[in-house]
């Protein structure tokens, strides 16, 4: 399958608006990625504003949805192969050129934030360069520190559709993003194809003016992967940040702390890790029922994720930011447009592997990357080894 890297350039005289969680009911604020649905969907509107056929008419199960019709129209249309193949095209999480995702494990210092991070999983809690307090960071970020796109807000009002005038009481703010471009990957597609989609509208509100972008490929898609000499080093490190956490725990006198140490070595003489970083949000179903504090969450999400190498691996530790959803599916046909309800694990989250079964060939199972949960075709539930602060 074909990967290519692509960038998505914001035209200057327009800007963006992803939907995220509102800050008021008048005050809607963009968020600062691009997820793969949103992608997928620009995709489609194109497609749909060029299509002869009446496809709301033809297709019974999903409107405003991509799918092969055996129409006269459609053999000698352009976008015929893109049609037949659109539910297998993959789009990935598009991020702000040279922008990364924190991972939630990661603190910056309070006093000064080019002081870089530090990996609480491997360092103290404190600043590595000043000693000073340190504090969590979440969202993106770049080789100075926190990223912060440039945003613009703008008041609008709703219309009434009869009097043409403004509606009382229906005054709201717009907050969007402006002179940014992102960088994604599109797989099982052309460059001949992308070339048809050059022109695109991206997210909320483009039948006003938002979202006008140029799409581009910007190059071979090079994926770095960690060495096993890296991941075994960072193994040993968060095995040697266990052991002093294990220690302080206990509140060991020097004579207590060399029985202490041996103790653990013993209890974790053949145990190695494998840290995971997600680099998108993960989607996942979790069972309908009422969690209580004696359950075993580490257990919970070890059977809810379908981790490769799966009897090899436990779940030593997560670190998540989860929030439920239910919503709605507006492109569904029928009276109930409401979606099935999933957890949804914000990007920057982590996973620590504890293999207990042959370390190299977990290595070479993880060492490319997996994906986990669902939609995984939009870019959801990527993730990547990794091995702490290199940014």
């Amino acid at each position: 399958m074909e990967k290519l890297k692509v960038t998505l350039k914001l035209d200057e005289n327009s800007s963006l608006i992803v939907g995220g969680s509102k800050l008021a009911n008048n005050y809607i604020s963009s968020k600062d990625y691009i997820q793969g649905s949103v992608i997928r969907a620009a995709f489609a509107r194109k497609i749909l504003d060029m299509c002869p056929v009446d496809r709301k008419r033809l297709q019974k199960e999903k409107r405003n949805w991509i799918e092969p019709l055996e129409q006269e129209a459609c053999k000698d249309c352009c976008y015929k192969t893109i049609c037949e193949k659109f539910s297998d095209i993959k789009f990935s999480f598009f991020y702000p050129v040279e922008t990364w995702v924190t991972p939630l494990t990661s603190k910056i210092c309070k006093m000064d934030k080019s002081h870089g991070f530090i990996d609480l999983l491997t360092q103290d809690d404190v600043c590595a360069k000043c000693g000073k307090r340190v504090e969590f960071v979440e969202g993106l970020r770049t080789k100075e520190g926190r990223f912060k796109a440039t945003r613009l807000v703008q008041t609008k009002t709703a219309i009434n559709p009869y009097t043409q005038t403004a509606r009382d009481g229906q005054l709201f703010n717009l907050e969007s993003i402006v002179d940014l471009s992102f960088e994604g990957e599109i797989e099982n597609i052309t460059p001949e194809e992308i070339k048809m989609f050059r022109n695109l509208r991206v997210g909320a509100y483009t039948s006003t003016g938002y979202g006008k972008c140029i799409l581009e490929i910007s190059g071979e898609n090079i994926e770095v992967e960690k060495t096993f000499d890296k991941v075994s080093a960072y193994s040993k490190s968060y095995k040697q940040n266990l052991l002093k956490l294990y220690i302080q725990d206990q509140l060991a006198s020097k004579e207590q702390e060399q029985v202490l140490r041996k103790q653990f070595e013993k209890e974790h003489l053949n145990k190695k890790y494998i840290v995971l970083l997600l680099t998108a949000d993960l989607r996942v179903h979790l069972p309908e029922k009422q969690l209580n504090p004696q359950q075993d969450y580490k257990a919970m999400w070890y059977e809810a994720l379908d981790l490769p190498m799966k009897q090899d691996v436990k779940i030593k530790d997560v670190y998540f930011d989860t929030r439920i959803y239910r919503g709605y599916d507006t492109s569904k046909n029928g009276d109930d447009y409401r979606a099935e309800m999933y957890y949804q694990i914000s990007k920057g989250g982590i996973i620590v592997l504890e293999v207990s079964g042959d370390f190299k060939a977990c290595y070479e199972a993880y060492k490319k990357g997996i994906t986990l949960g669902l939609d995984t075709i939009n870019g959801y539930g990527k993730c990547e080894i990794y091995c702490g602060e290199e940014v």
